[in-house]
């Protein structure tokens, strides 16, 4: 399943931007998969950076993986769903995530 997280990564970004439109600003996949370090335990960790901090909530987190569930997201998939502001992502970068992979935005 690991095997086609970009697939995956994908499908969560058009539903983002189904639900938030300009609100998103750019989605980043970090962690093990991002770092080419993934085993039998890993999930895939998928950062949304929104504009509107107002937004950020665990409501608009699964709302966003209900529609990538609509749009063929595996109900299994494991995904772990972060939403950030810019600023509070470069801070959580520096800290945490030594390489992340842009997933492009649709426009």
């Amino acid at each position: 399943m690991l095997k086609r997280w970009r697939e995956y990564a994908t499908i969560v970004v058009v539903a983002a931007k189904n639900l938030l439109g300009d609100k998103l600003e750019v989605v980043y996949v970090v962690g093990g998969v991002a770092e080419d370090r993934v085993t039998v335990f890993s999930d895939i960790d998928i950062v949304l950076v929104v504009k509107d901090p107002g937004i950020k909530s665990i409501d608009t987190i699964a709302d966003v993986l209900v529609e990538a569930e609509r749009l063929g997201l595996p109900f299994d998939a494991p995904i772990d769903l972060k939403m950030y502001t810019a600023k509070e992502f470069r801070l959580n970068k520096e800290k945490f995530y030594r390489r992340v992979i842009e997933i492009p935005v649709p426009k």
